[in-house]
Order: structure tokens, then sequence, then C-alpha cells
């Protein structure tokens, strides 16, 4: 056997092998983008429902140690899709999910003034206004004879954001859930394969909206619960 020949006969293994990877992959894509419609039908038609219903969440919002929000709202549901086209194989390209959302305001109508005066405690604040997605800028307060820093003065309707995102991961086989303050200022994410992707388990987040007892992310990979500083 030539040089050339051993050159072909490796050539020839990875195109095998390229093209075990690419049926994979798009047997996943397909398993994903299956999980993907299941839940695009289910989080649109929860939102219209919930939009009629406007459950009281049953999460407390606290934004410092004396002030905590409570019994807000949910209304203005609205869901959402994006596709996006990626490459398969070196001519190929197929339109799949890139995200998928619900969202909802949770309102309270209260309006809330705050100071803080220590920057442990400005940065711990607007962290959690942040992740409330109240947009509030600390107006600074100087002596006036000084001209030194005395404090951050914060004002703002406690009307937060709240939600789920989904973010599908094709060639995983899996799907990433964020969900962003039903437990409080808090996000909490996981992945979960897409044959785990049932109606029986998006029921289990349709009781999170309504603050009922819940096991969406039992089992879930990568599980991760971050709240702000």
């Amino acid at each position: 056997m030539s040089f050339l020949d051993d050159l072909k006969q490796q050539a020839a293994a990875r195109r095998r092998e390229a093209q075990g990877d690419l049926a994979e992959i798009e047997r996943r894509t397909a398993q994903v983008e299956a999980a993907c419609a299941t839940v695009w039908r289910y989080l649109d038609d929860l939102g219209r429902q919930l939009q009629v219903l406007q459950p009281v969440s049953a999460a407390r919002y606290v934004f410092d140690g004396r002030t905590v929000v409570e019994g807000l709202r949910c209304t203005d549901f609205a869901a959402d899709i994006r596709k996006t086209r990626v490459a398969r194989g070196p001519l190929a390209e197929v339109e799949v999910v890139e995200r998928i959302v619900l969202m909802a305001r949770m309102v309270s109508g209260r309006r809330i003034e705050l100071a803080k005066d220590f920057p442990p405690e400005i940065e711990r604040l607007e962290g959690r206004l942040a992740q409330a997605g109240i947009q509030c800028i600390g107006l600074p307060i100087r002596d006036a004879e000084t001209g030194h820093f005395v404090e951050n003065r914060y004002a703002f309707t406690a009307d937060l954001v709240a939600g789920v995102r989904v973010l599908p991961r094709h060639e995983e086989g899996g799907l990433r859930f964020v969900v962003q303050n039903l437990d409080g200022l808090v996000s909490v994410e996981g992945t979960l394969a897409a044959h785990e992707v049932t109606v029986a388990r998006l029921d289990e987040l349709a009781r999170w909206w309504v603050g009922q007892p819940q096991r969406f992310f039992a089992g879930a990979r990568e599980l991760r619960r971050i709240e702000p500083y």
C-alpha cells in the first residue's frame, strides 16, 4: 500500500466519522425542535389564560432590610418565539428555534424612596433593582459646603419584570430554562433533556407562576440559583 493509499483510508474514515456526527446532531436537533414546539404552544396558551386570571404572586421581593414588597399582581403577559438559521453540513442551513419567552409585569403600584450612603449597600440595592428590571439611577447628594458625598437617593415604583426564557441547545439535545423573579428577586436556571420537556413538566412551571408547590426543575442538569449581591 502506498502512502497515498494510507491517506485515502484515513480520509475515508474521517468522512464516515463526520457523517455519523452530523446524523447524531440532526437527530438531537429534531428532538429539541419537537420539544420547542410543545413549549411554544404551552407558554403561548398559558400566557393568555394568566392574563385573564392575573394571579397574585406569593413571593416576597426584598430590596433592603426594611423594604419588602408582597402581593404583586401578574399582568401584561407576552409570549414570543424567535428563530435563526444555522449551518448543518458544508452546504446546508436549517431554521431552528433560538429562544422562547413568556414575560409579565409584577405590579405593586407602590412608590418607594430609599437612601444609601455605604458603598456595599449601594451596590446591593442597585443589583436588586437590575434583577427586578427596574430602571432607576441613584441621585448623588453632596454636602452644600464641603461637596463631600452624603448619600445616593432612589425613587421608583416597585413594579417588576418576571418570566421564563427557554434557550435550546440543539447539539446537546436539551433546553435551558431560565426562570426570573418568580421566587423573589432571583433567577433559577437548569437544563432538561428534550424528552423530559412534556406537558406534565410544563404544568409544574404553570404552578410556579401561580404560587403553588412545584417540582419543575426536578432532575435538571446544571441547576443554578442566582441571587443579586
